[in-house]
């Protein structure tokens, strides 16, 4: 090369040079002072488009930016491209921050290629934070994250364990030249998951469902690296370069759900809708077909959850397995092995054409460096413009962070404000509640009132008070649903009350008829001191020996079965509670402290049960009068099937449910004048003067009301109960109607 054109070709790549420093230097001035300006956190400095992306890399962990925190102080500012991050590492300034922005914050930050993979936001972990995160959350929860999958699932972890052991043994390779166990742990935390998840397994890790899960699961995993794939959502010049691999995310992503729905989704539905309602709910996937089937979920949630069980538990647990080795050796051959394994590379052909580009390369000439001079001119030229517009955009940009750092400050310092105020007035009002409280309303009325409102609703299957159960538990098919007020309980206070089996339950007797008693002064209710007590016959003894109804304060309690929680609901089995009845609170029951060892009661508690009747036998008629009517009240009852409904018929009949008076004189049925029915359901003698009617027993006819079916039937004196028929409860009959005097079959509607 002559001297003259060295000389030339030196000048022109000084001028390049020159003009892609001076607006370098420039920015970097205007960066420093604009940072002053806006009282900007600090941080390091960023250079045009790019940000602090050379100083941050592709590794941005804890122990990074515990190193940031080192040289700049607490709270410090990374330009990511076009997107600003923030890092606050004191615990005080975190606790405001959050307080603060604690929405945005419960969010995880998404991008398109996230979007791809969760349907927008469809899964458990980029979903928006608020209600459907929680529902998603209390799914997610039940069938993987309790003390009863623990214990339910211990023994099947151990034997997955116990199997790679046994493998191992008895592979002989092992002895003498050794063998890399990862893809049989592989094999094991796959098949934990999967037997938790769809109640299945894979033989073997040659097995073409676990190959091609695994492979659709490890390529996921590749991709959705989005700090070494995805540098389009921080940097926008780089977003027309991506549109290759955004399509290969689209078609994995199409592939393998296709593959879990087909193989697993569709399977564990097909199933459940097979059995039906005899179904036992034995996986999560189960749980989770479920919730969707209630409503709660959509089917798009179904397979996205799926979607996350696959890389977050098993993935994750093997990204994690192989960053415990610390020799770079070890690392670099499962990096190579999972490449070739993923990519199916051939390194012979890419060795060639490496060759061939090296050949190509050599045989240039000062042509080759004269294009290569221009190319770079060009690209200096062409930075030198987006450098200008950058330069005019992140001016404005930095004024917008400015007045939104203002903005953020200023809200959090009412924020703060506002909290002390209302913490400062919480505690006022309180202290004027309890004050309150502990005076008594007037000089004449010493009893103090307490603010008591119910919380929920139940609705039961014992539509009257005769024939609900005296005690709890004695009906074990007594069903009911708790329905809590969602204005006054949230539906997360239910969280955790389905691992208890039993509940105790605080309520009102709402149809208690002497109620208006409560609003007369003490020394004018005339509460009775003593009720007379079905097991001794009649005989009374004091009020609070007993559990009557009664009482001056109506409230009961009593125990239930818990069986499953759904929503703001709670299915309860073995209840004594009339439909309708007010809950003041539930608690969960507690063996150790609510079972006393060596209680003791009265003797005539401890004798032969003589409520129990002999037998319950049904007529040649009643299942189909029960039949008629379960066509129209099927679809609303709390029971599967008529014949489960025949089955609660007879536990609520085996114990006589007849007052005092109809079991002491159960030959007489009293009557109003020129009407054939009675209507009789108290302790107490009728009101009828001497009109009474004499009959035998078997022309007594009863009437229980369960579910709005009216059920009749009649008991003899030997304490044998025959059901005649059921029917429908007519609206101008009275609920309370227990017994009526009958000469004739009455006919059966509906």
């Amino acid at each position: 090369m002559s001297p003259q054109l060295l000389e030339h070709y030196l000048s022109s790549w000084n001028s390049v040079l020159l003009s892609f420093l001076v607006p370098l230097v420039l920015y970097f001035i205007y960066s420093t002072i604009s940072r002053r300006a806006m009282k900007l956190p600090p941080g390091p400095l960023a250079i045009p488009v790019f940000g602090n992306w050379l100083q941050v890399g592709n590794d941005l962990n804890h122990k990074f930016l515990a190193s940031m925190c080192n040289k700049y102080g607490p709270v410090f500012l990374l330009k990511l491209g076009v997107r600003n991050l923030v890092v606050v590492s004191d615990p005080e300034l975190a606790t405001q921050v959050l307080h603060s922005q604690g929405v945005e914050f419960g969010s995880r930050p998404r991008n398109v290629v996230f979007d791809i993979f969760t349907g927008n936001g469809q899964d458990m972990v980029f979903t928006v934070y608020g209600d459907h995160w929680r529902k998603m959350r209390r799914i997610m929860t039940l069938p993987f994250f309790t003390n009863k999958v623990v214990h339910t699932y211990s023994s099947m972890w151990e034997q997955e364990m116990d199997l790679v052991v046994s493998d191992l043994k008895k592979d002989e390779s092992v002895r003498t030249a050794g063998i890399v166990i990862r893809r049989r742990l592989q094999l094991m935390l796959y098949n934990i998951m999967y037997r938790m998840m769809f109640d299945t397994s894979f033989k073997s890790v040659e097995d073409p469902m676990f190959v091609e899960a695994t492979k659709f699961n490890s390529e996921r995993s590749r991709l959705a690296q989005s700090f070494e794939y995805n540098y389009g959502d921080f940097i926008p010049l780089l977003r027309p370069f991506l549109r290759g691999y955004l399509n290969q995310c689209k078609d994995l992503q199409r592939r393998r759900l296709a593959f879990f729905n087909d193989n697993y989704v569709e399977k564990r539905r097909q199933l459940m809708a097979e059995k039906g309602d005899s179904h036992k709910i034995t996986c999560a996937m189960d749980h989770i077909l479920d919730a969707q089937r209630r409503g709660e979920i959509t089917e798009a949630n179904v397979i996205y959850i799926v979607e996350n069980i696959n890389v977050a538990a098993i993935e994750t647990t093997l990204l994690c397995s192989d960053s415990d080795s610390k020799s770079p050796n070890d690392q670099t051959k499962r990096k190579l092995e999972k490449r070739r394994w993923l990519r199916a590379e051939e390194p012979k052909e890419l060795t060639s054409t490496g060759k061939f580009v090296a050949m190509a390369s050599d045989g240039g000439s000062s042509k080759c460096l004269l294009t290569a001079t221009l190319l770079v001119a060009l690209t200096a030229l062409s930075a030198s413009a987006v450098i200008s517009v950058y330069f005019l955009r992140s001016r404005r940009r930095s004024e917008q962070l400015g007045s939104k750092v203002r903005e953020l400050e200023a809200s959090l310092s009412s924020a703060l404000e506002k909290c002390a105020a209302e913490r400062q007035g919480r505690v006022r009002a309180q202290q004027a509640l309890r004050k309150a409280i502990a005076e008594p309303r007037s000089a004449t009325l010493e009893s103090t009132s307490y603010p008591l409102t119910p919380i929920g609703v139940v609705k039961s299957c014992f539509s009257a008070r005769n024939g609900t159960p005296r005690q709890p538990l004695l009906v074990p098919l007594a069903r009911a649903s708790l329905i809590f007020d969602t204005s006054r309980v949230p539906p997360a206070s239910l969280e955790g009350i389905e691992e208890y089996s039993h509940c105790w339950i605080i309520y009102v007797f709402h149809l208690n008829t002497d109620l208006e008693k409560l609003w007369k002064h003490p020394a004018r209710s005339k509460f009775k001191a003593k009720v007379r007590v079905p097991r001794l016959k009649g005989e009374r003894v004091g009020l609070f020996s007993t559990r009557s109804p009664h009482r001056p304060c109506p409230i009961g309690l009593t125990v239930a079965k818990v069986d499953a929680v759904n929503g703001h609901m709670v299915l309860l089995s073995g209840v004594d509670l009339v439909d309708g009845t007010p809950i003041l609170d539930i608690k969960p029951y507690i063996p150790y402290c609510d079972s006393i060892q060596g209680a003791t009661v009265p003797q005539w508690l401890m004798g032969d049960n003589s409520l129990a009747v002999s037998s319950v036998n049904f007529s040649t008629d009643f299942s189909a009068t029960l039949s008629n009517c379960w066509a129209t009240k099927g679809r609303t009852s709390l029971y599967a099937s008529p014949e489960e409904f025949q089955e609660l018929i007879k536990e609520v009949l085996s114990w006589d449910i007849r007052s005092v008076s109809q079991r002491n004189s159960p030959h007489v049925s009293l009557v109003k004048p020129s009407e054939h029915t009675e209507n009789h359901n108290s302790d107490e003698e009728g009101s009828y003067g001497d009109e009474r009617l004499a009959a035998s027993t078997r022309d007594v006819l009863y009437h229980l009301l369960l579910e709005g079916l009216e059920i009749s039937y009649r008991i003899d004196g030997h304490g044998n109960v025959l059901v005649e028929k059921a029917t429908f409860q007519l609206a101008c009959k009275e609920s309370k109607k227990p017994a009526s005097f009958s000469t004739s079959p009455c006919s059966t509607s509906g």
